[in-house]
This record gives structure tokens, sequence and C-alpha cells, in this order.
């Protein structure tokens, strides 16, 4: 599958984008990091599979991420510093979440849901 959310870092040279891999009725799901200098290329994708979609993403100044997982209604966390992904937030009130932007200025996170 393309990826879908997509973002250069305002004050690093990394593109983040969402990626998916859809095998049978699963998706794995992780996010694809290319540095713009040096054109290295990483992909860490989560452990559970399942039914997951990342869909859109925002980072903070310190490059750790917030990703959007459409089909599974959560919220996740990459950590720049552990190289990790982890589940952050979940809520049967959380359908099918899309839009992501992290205010740093309030130390806020706004998504936009279906």
């Amino acid at each position: 599958l393309p990826p879908l959310g997509m973002k250069v870092h305002s004050t690093l040279p990394i593109l983040y984008a969402c990626v998916n891999d859809k095998k049978g009725q699963e998706y794995r799901s992780g996010l694809l990091r290319i540095n713009l200098i040096t054109n290295y290329i990483d992909t860490i994708f989560i452990d559970n599979i399942g039914q997951h979609l990342f869909n859109d993403l925002d980072y903070d100044i310190h490059g750790n991420a917030y990703i959007t997982d459409s089909e599974a209604g959560a919220i996740y966390y990459y950590d720049v510093n552990k190289n990790e992904i982890a589940h952050t937030f979940s809520s049967p009130e959380l359908v099918y979440p899309n839009g992501i932007v992290w205010l740093k200025a309030a130390q806020v996170l706004i998504v936009a849901t279906a």
C-alpha cells in the first residue's frame, strides 16, 4: 500500500510517512523515516498484527511522532530515543481517527475523527 500521512520535520532533516502492509485481512502498520541529507531510510513496524491503518502523523520538537491508527481507533507514539512505537490511547469514542496535530505552544494533541 502507498504511504499515507507524510510530514517533513520543521527543524530536523527527516521525512516521516505512515506505511501499511496488507496481508490477507490484516494490516501491519509502521513509520517510514527518510533522512533528507543522507538519504538513509528506515521503517519501524508495530509488533501487533491485526486491523491497523496508520493514517496521519505529527511530531514534537524532539522528533517523536504521534500517529493515528484509523482501523484500531487508536493513537500511537513513536519515541525517537528508544526507536519504538507504542500504543498510547484508544477509546470507543475515537471513531476512525485521521487528522492529527500537535500544538506545541499549548501542549495539546488534536485529533480529527470520522
